[in-house]
């Protein structure tokens, strides 16, 4: 008799553990795709001081001069980090930004910090031969 009530209980939870783990999977998505984007910001940062002539850094805003007179800028926007090129364009580079603080260093060195409203934080730094505060 225990040993059949064990068996139904069992057959009734069984079920039921499947959504749990796809749910705990999805959590780990996520978080793995959290990085990834940190990683792309990391990434596109790089790129653009690469391509510089100048760049000049206030505390939340970054804006890149190329040679062929293009102005980038990233800047916190309403609980993001957004891209425009030539003050056009509105493209997100991350999400669900708490925090977003740029801290010069020296005068070719600045640092980028960046917490996010689940907690995560990125802070990196950063050096250009020609960096100017505005």
């Amino acid at each position: 008799m225990s040993l059949l009530i064990s068996l139904s209980i069992l057959i009734v939870i069984t079920p039921m553990i499947f959504p749990v783990l796809k749910m705990t999977e999805m959590r780990q998505d996520v978080n793995h795709q959290s990085h990834l984007e940190l990683r792309q910001f990391d990434f596109l940062i790089a790129f653009e001081l690469n391509r510089s002539k100048v760049v000049k850094v206030s505390p939340d805003k970054l804006r890149f001069y190329k040679h062929n007179g293009d102005q980038t800028v990233l800047e916190k926007y309403d609980g993001l980090v957004r891209r425009r090129v030539n003050g056009t364009g509105h493209e997100v580079m991350i999400f669900d930004v708490d925090e977003f603080k740029i801290t010069m260093i020296n005068d070719h060195t600045f640092t980028i910090y960046c917490k996010r409203k689940d907690g995560s934080e990125f802070e990196k730094v950063y050096s250009h031969r020609s960096i100017d505060i505005f």
